[in-house]
């Protein structure tokens, strides 16, 4: 079986059509849909239960956060195979089968990233990173690569073709596939992300049990992105960042010079980022 984990947050406008997504390419599989609502306000845990009848759908009354509400939707389901799913992501053909025999022949491989394009048909490079690590991801926010040329980003890959098979540092928590005997071994998702860098922190730890991490342009979705985060962009923001800090305080503060420069270069990040924000809404 495999289990769709999705994970809400006023997600009224997308979760209707990502969920047909899942059932009108798959549905002649044994599958389940779990799906957690961080406590929306626009109706989207009711919209479901009135409208997807077979979906699980777990109680949860607050914003617990990303990382909290896949764990809960993994504590629910049942499925060999997991599929994290943003409610902002759709299937665009049933080659998910493709990513079960590819970890099924392939015992050395943890986790699974598809191609993924934006709704302009775009190639979204963010879904397969090759250096994921803090100065990599300073390097890429701050735009060095198109002063310096493209040949110098080791985290977006532009150098090596979209259509590629690759082993890659991480993939995109938008979507991920790997299997529930793994996922439980890793207990789930690291809590103390409430989101954003949690799927970065999960791929390091697969590779430190020994595992690859597979970038498998075989199957491709498409993600609209950022739509609950566009609600609330200060906080989204702040909890960017903040995910950030911990990400660095877990993997590389261990060298301490080098994890406080970097520690206060993401909070001066933040500073400008939010100042930046500010203006915008109070010209």
């Amino acid at each position: 079986m495999l289990s769709f984990l999705i994970v809400t947050y006023n997600s009224i406008s997308t979760i209707d059509r990502c969920i047909n997504s899942i059932y009108d390419h798959l549905g002649h599989l044994s599958l389940e849909v779990i799906v957690v609502d961080n406590g929306s306000s626009d109706g989207t845990a009711e919209y479901v239960k009135k409208h997807f009848q077979k979906v699980i759908i777990p109680e949860n009354t607050e914003n617990t956060g990303f990382a909290r509400g896949v764990n809960k939707a993994f504590r629910n389901s049942s499925g060999e195979i997991l599929i994290i799913l943003n409610p902002d992501t759709y299937l665009n053909d049933p080659s998910i089968e493709k990513a079960v025999s590819y970890l099924a022949n392939n015992p050395d491989v943890g986790v699974l990233g598809p191609k993924i394009s934006d709704d302009k048909g775009d190639f979204q490079y963010s879904c397969r990173r090759g250096k994921a690590d803090p100065i990599m991801v300073l390097w890429k926010d701050l735009g060095l690569e198109r002063i310096l040329g493209r040949g110098f980003d080791e985290y977006k890959l532009h150098r090596i073709s979209p259509d590629q098979i690759l082993e890659v540092e991480s993939v995109s928590g938008s979507c991920m596939i790997l299997k529930s005997s793994l996922f439980r071994s890793l207990n789930g998702l690291d809590t103390r992300y409430f989101m954003y860098s949690e799927d970065i922190d999960l791929c390091l730890k697969v590779q430190k049990m020994g595992k690859k991490v597979i970038y498998f342009p075989e199957i491709n979705v498409l993600h609209l992105g950022g739509v609950s985060s566009r609600q609330t962009p200060l906080r989204s923001l702040l909890y960017m960042h903040f995910s950030k800090l911990i990400f660095i305080n877990r993997h590389y503060f261990r060298f301490p010079p080098y994890g406080l420069l970097l520690q206060l270069l993401v909070a001066a990040r933040l500073l400008i980022k939010a100042y930046a924000a500010l203006i915008r809404r109070n010209p």
